[in-house]
């Protein structure tokens, strides 16, 4: 790299790639694969910083990527691939409203199962798809969409997963 090479503040330069590239990946994939992950970060470093990422050589890039971003990009995409689990789940709750009891996200195993085998989440764990009014495409599972993604431009991984939440939260036959 140039010796005269310096990002004046590199902590604040990598947390901001870091929190850019997370943001934009997390939009495009919820299991980004590695390749992903670099690309994203190296398309946000050119875009703003690009002054600061013509002087790195595809060397010195690699090296910079691996020793200071990867690790903590990584951990940012787990917290809001997270973040976007609990919005699911409370989101789940919040469409349902009163009409299946909240369970805690620290409730013991057991807990879990019996609530999961009770009458009323049984009952609503079969209606998750089905209409809610006979002339209506709407169900609870189109609501809950609606409300993660209001615009209506979730990716298809987006809803798949939204789905695969509140069917695994539901679901009696799953454990957990």
């Amino acid at each position: 790299m140039d010796n005269s090479f310096d990002i004046t503040n590199d902590k604040a330069f990598k947390e901001d790639t870091i929190k850019g590239a997370a943001k934009a990946l997390i939009e495009k994939a919820i299991y980004p694969e590695n390749s992903q992950i670099k690309s994203e970060a190296e398309k946000y470093v050119r875009e703003n910083y690009a002054e600061y990422f013509e002087r790195f050589t595809l060397k010195d890039w690699n090296v910079y990527y691996v020793n200071n971003i990867h690790g903590p990009l990584l951990q940012k995409i787990r917290s809001l691939r997270g973040t976007l689990t609990n919005k699911i789940k409370e989101t789940l709750f919040s469409v349902y409203e009163n009409l299946i009891e909240p369970i805690n996200n620290k409730a013991k195993p057991d807990e879990v199962i019996m609530w999961k085998k009770s009458t009323k989440t049984n009952e609503y764990y079969q209606k998750l798809f089905e209409k809610l009014e006979e002339d209506s495409e709407d169900t609870y599972m189109n609501r809950i969409l609606y409300k993660i993604c209001s615009d209506g431009k979730a990716p298809p991984e987006k809803i798949a997963y939204a789905i695969a939440i509140c069917q695994t939260m539901l679901n009696p036959r799953t454990k957990l």
